[in-house]
């Protein structure tokens, strides 16, 4: 298994990006990604990082994330799903948590069906834990509503350190300062 990480001033080669765009349109809802030019661009973003695998030369999967200083916000965790179950996801993980050494948080949708209840005892595996307050987060492409997603976070973050955090994903990542958690 190889790991490539694309730095803050570095953009991935054109065929990884159209694996790692093809794979998040293939198993996310429209509203859960931006369109393919608007996630192109976040690459001239400091703050936004792409971590990718490969597995004997295949792309397997991605992890795109933000490096917010003191925490790192994970955008994106795609296996392909073939791949899935065998370990991708918490390297990816553990790789970034290695790496930076700081808070990491990320959404997940609620709990209630089969899919998300698994998706998210997979990161209470990996060490997330799951916030009780309400969230929302807000829209990636035009004419998207906010959407109800939970919180997920490593370390023990009270309440405060949370809020916090959320007004400076949605400062940076999403570039809105709203009153809705």
């Amino acid at each position: 298994m190889k790991f490539k990480c694309y730095d803050k001033n570095d953009r991935p080669d054109e065929m990884t990006f159209k694996m790692f765009y093809s794979l998040l349109d293939r198993v996310l809802e429209r509203n859960e990604h931006r369109s393919c030019e608007r996630q192109y661009e976040l690459f001239e973003n400091n703050y936004y990082n792409l971590l990718y695998v490969y597995d004997n030369d295949k792309y397997t999967g991605s992890l795109a994330y933000w490096d917010l200083g003191d925490l790192c916000f994970v955008e994106h965790l795609c296996v392909e799903p073939e791949s899935q179950s065998n370990g991708y996801g918490s390297q990816l993980l553990g790789y970034v948590e290695n790496k930076l050494h700081v808070p990491v948080v990320l959404e997940v949708e609620p709990a209630g069906t089969y899919v998300t209840d698994r998706r998210i005892r997979f990161y209470e595996r990996c060490g997330f834990k799951l916030s009780p307050m309400e969230y929302w987060q807000m829209p990636l492409n035009d004419g998207d509503e906010p959407l109800r997603l939970s919180i997920m976070y490593t370390h023990d973050l009270n309440c405060k350190e949370l809020e916090r955090f959320v007004s400076l994903i949605r400062k940076i990542v999403y570039k809105k300062d709203s009153e809705k958690n």
